[in-house]
């Protein structure tokens, strides 16, 4: 990446792509555990998904995907698909439960599948950090039971995904292949870019100007950020690229490219392998 500082016309378009990943991206609570992970929300033909990780939405676990400005969130899903070995997966909606999510769908032609991982690129990461979410008060349900309230705020990350050659020498986990896994550097001191300025009175102060700890994002969006033309209107249109799933505090978050996903929805959906085929054969041009 460039030192260059970003004139005002780059810092409005670049808030402008930011702000069009978060519309796309919720929480996911894992009412078992207490945990929370993310989640980017997709709509492939006439289907509905969360894409996230796999370890964010266990088998057996309860979740509950946290709707902005409502206390009542979505418990019920039509399906949970994992892949095998990656770890990635996702929840399907039910279609009585699409409306609830209004406009904030990702649609397929914004699924980015491939990428150059011999040189480095830009990224932003997009998720809902444990280390941010505050109790805010209790909700009355019974005489003898409380609904605790918590507010979870997300982050934006931007850095860099890495050459191959600068790939970390990863122990026991899957041994990283290209097409499937994307690294990205992560510098918690100076890399933190949050949707307002630090100095905004929002900006929850724990983070003393650092990365909060990635614990959370796991489900995450890893987003290329550019702009499309529409006749005379400037329209933002990022771009998913991969999923989030792992973090090594030495330095760099892993995850798994969309492509990987795609195969989890491939082989559980067969009416959307043309949707499918259409998608990777439409962004095979490399970033």
């Amino acid at each position: 990446m460039t030192d260059r500082q970003p004139d005002v016309t780059e810092q409005i378009a670049a808030n402008a792509l930011t702000s069009s990943a978060h519309s796309c991206t919720y929480c996911l609570f894992d009412a078992t555990t207490g945990a929370n992970g993310t989640a980017v929300a997709v709509c492939i033909g006439p289907r509905y998904f969360l894409a996230t990780a796999a370890h964010v939405i266990p088998e057996s676990h309860e979740f509950r995907l946290v709707l902005r400005d409502s206390v009542d969130g979505i418990c019920d899903f039509s399906a949970r698909h994992v892949h095998p070995t990656i770890d990635v997966g996702l929840l399907e909606l039910r279609s009585v439960d699409v409306p609830r999510l209004g406009n904030t769908f990702l649609p397929a032609e914004r699924l980015q599948t491939h990428a150059d991982q011999q040189t480095e690129y830009d990224v932003t990461v997009v998720g809902f950090p444990h280390e941010l979410m505050r109790q805010v008060g209790e909700l009355p349900l019974s005489a003898d039971e409380t609904l605790s309230l918590r507010m979870l705020s997300a982050f934006t990350f931007h850095s860099v995904a890495l050459p191959v050659s600068e790939w970390p020498a990863i122990g026991t986990t899957r041994t990283p292949a290209l097409g499937i896994d994307v690294f990205i550097d992560f510098d918690p001191e100076d890399s933190l870019s949050f949707t307002t300025a630090r100095t905004a009175g929002d900006v929850p102060r724990q983070t003393n100007g650092q990365a909060p700890l990635p614990a959370g994002i796991s489900g995450g969006g890893v987003w290329l950020l550019r702009s499309t033309q529409a006749g005379a209107i400037w329209h933002p249109a990022p771009l998913l690229h991969a999923i989030q799933f792992g973090f090594n505090p030495d330095g760099w978050l892993r995850a798994a490219t969309i492509d990987s996903w795609l195969d989890v929805v491939d082989d559980n959906y067969p009416d959307l392998r043309p949707e499918i085929s259409k998608i990777r054969g439409e962004s095979t041009g490399q970033v």
